[in-house]
C-alpha cells in the first residue's frame, strides 16, 4: 500500500493536535478516563489509530492494496 502526503494529511493533523494537547498538560494531573481515552497516545493507540485510518483511506477509495 502506498499512501501520499496528502492522503495522510488528516491523520497527522489528528496526531500533531493530539499529542500538542498532551504536552500542554501539566505532566502530575491525571486526567479522567473518558479524557483518557480520547486524547491520550501511547504506542498502542497510535498504532491502532493509524490502522483504523488506513482502513478507511482503503474503504474511501484513497489508497489500495498490493
Amino acid at each position: 500500500m502506498l499512501l501520499t502526503s496528502v492522503e495522510t494529511e488528516p491523520f497527522n493533523r489528528w496526531i500533531w493536535d493530539a499529542k500538542a494537547d498532551f504536552k500542554s498538560r501539566n505532566r502530575d494531573e491525571t486526567p479522567p478516563i473518558e479524557e483518557t481515552k480520547t486524547h491520550f497516545l501511547d504506542d498502542g493507540h497510535v498504532a491502532l489509530a493509524m490502522g483504523e485510518f488506513v482502513q478507511t483511506m482503503i474503504d474511501e477509495g484513497y489508497a489500495t492494496t498490493m
